[in-house]
């Protein structure tokens, strides 16, 4: 497979989405995503890993993206809230 390879298209940012494999938060500060391994992360992520603990969140997909020399990396989650 290999990693991933990123294509520019027109003036956009270049950007891969994972959808399927193993996509977890490994603690406050860690995120694990499939062919990439551990990614240290610069703001905490107590507050999804605590939802997905408890079964009230799950990740559909993880965007990675570069931007200004910089790489992001952003998630779709299903968070159910009460009314």
């Amino acid at each position: 497979m290999g990693s991933p390879r990123f294509r520019k298209k027109g003036l956009g940012r270049e950007s891969v989405c994972f959808t399927i494999g193993a996509i977890w938060v490994a603690d406050k500060s860690h995120v694990v995503l499939p062919r990439i391994g551990k990614v240290w992360t610069h703001e905490p992520t107590t507050a999804l890993l605590e939802k997905l603990q408890a079964g009230t969140a799950r990740i559909l997909s993880a965007t990675v993206s570069r931007e200004g020399g910089r790489w992001f990396v952003s998630f779709t989650c299903a968070v159910e809230r009460e009314r």
